[in-house]
């Protein structure tokens, strides 16, 4: 363990760097919890990622240490999550909607939403395994829930019977490479040939809404207008007509294609994070979102609410097109998104866990 004066967090990084795979908003959360824990440590504290696939080492930055790379199946059975753990012998572990069972340490959960219970369809084949029964059993160990939006806490306590002191809500952070940068529109000229686009933020099931914002896109009659998306194409098919797959990208190349885009739509019938929105704003892109999920609660005032459907999307992208809402959304996109910092998330995350690990002693 670290020194009487500090406390060892190790942080389940399972969703990070899996091959042929884009890296989703959990895995992005974990890694920037990560990340914001280093840096926000106090001395004596160590803060260490359980990595999963060596995709994920090049992602391990300063200030974090990993017990060696376990198993492709590590967030599954938990075995090499057991043995990191028995050499770790951290404070807390921190793990994303469900732990192994057995752990040897006292764990957190962060959880995005309540759709193992709510809307289980729209899940994939891995995220399944959030039952209500499983999460029901593992929420009871846990020495506490993150959520990651006020959305997403009123979701987790309508489903699961916990006590509302035990979930707290700790918003995520873009990482530091989501900003304006010029010089992102030659990169990506260059890259892949695009000038005029708007990115479609959502994963590529139903509940991204993908196929929606290529049909409204189509009601514009704008050619030039490019809807790409920075996400792998769909499994089992080459794409959603309409829209250019470019995925997956790491966070300098999805950072290059948000601040080069004219538009941006995150308009998915679900979103309890909000990361892409928050990456988005971080960049200056004028932006819809759908009034579902934490999407409002996110963006404020820095983008402009629609709801879901295909004509909604399809005003609401003409309307980004007006030079003064964009300019102003613009302007007040990365304002927005930097109440959402790194330090925010590294605050909150140390007050929880220091209460949580003083109470348990």
């Amino acid at each position: 363990m670290a020194n009487a004066a500090g406390r060892r967090v190790a942080v389940d990084w399972h969703q990070v760097g899996r091959p042929n795979h884009d890296e989703t908003d959990t895995g992005r959360y974990q890694q920037g919890l990560t990340a914001s824990l280093a840096a926000h440590a106090q001395p004596g504290d160590d803060v260490w990622a359980l990595v999963a696939w060596p995709g994920a080492v090049d992602a391990v930055g300063p200030g974090i240490g990993h017990a060696g790379i376990g198993h492709r199946e590590a967030g599954r059975n938990g075995r090499d999550v057991r043995r990191m753990l028995m050499t770790l012998r951290p404070d807390l572990a921190v793990f994303a909607h469900i732990a192994p069972p057995g752990l040897p340490v006292p764990f957190a959960l962060v959880m995005h939403d309540a759709l193992f219970a709510t809307h289980p369809e729209w899940l994939g084949p891995e995220e399944r395994e959030r039952s209500v029964a499983r999460s029901t059993r593992t929420v009871a160990h846990a020495q506490f829930v993150i959520a990651v939006s006020e959305v997403a806490r009123i979701d987790v306590l309508s489903v699961l019977d916990l006590r509302p002191e035990r979930v707290v809500v700790i918003p995520p952070a873009p990482s530091l490479a989501f900003a304006p940068e010029p010089a992102a529109r030659a990169r990506i000229a260059a890259r892949y040939g695009l000038d005029r686009y708007c990115v479609a933020i959502g994963d590529t099931g139903a509940r991204g809404n993908l196929a929606h914002v290529a049909e409204a896109a189509g009601q514009l009659g704008d050619r030039r207008l490019v809807m790409v998306s920075p996400q792998r194409p769909p499994r089992g098919r080459q794409d959603i007509p309409g829209i250019r797959f470019l995925g997956p990208l790491g966070d300098a190349d999805r950072a290059d294609l948000f601040a080069a885009a004219q538009l941006a739509a995150a308009v998915s019938f679900y979103d309890g994070c909000g990361l892409g929105a928050l990456e988005a704003l971080a960049c200056g892109i004028p932006l819809i979102v759908s009034d579902r999920g934490a999407l409002r609660e996110v963006v404020g005032e820095a983008a402009l609410v629609i709801p879901p459907s295909v004509n909604a999307i399809a005003e609401g992208l003409r309307a980004l097109q007006d030079p003064a809402v964009a300019d102003r959304l613009r302007a007040a996109g990365p304002l927005r998104a930097a109440s959402y910092s790194p330090t925010r998330l590294g605050s909150a995350a140390w007050a929880a866990i220091r209460g949580a690990v003083s109470a348990g002693r």
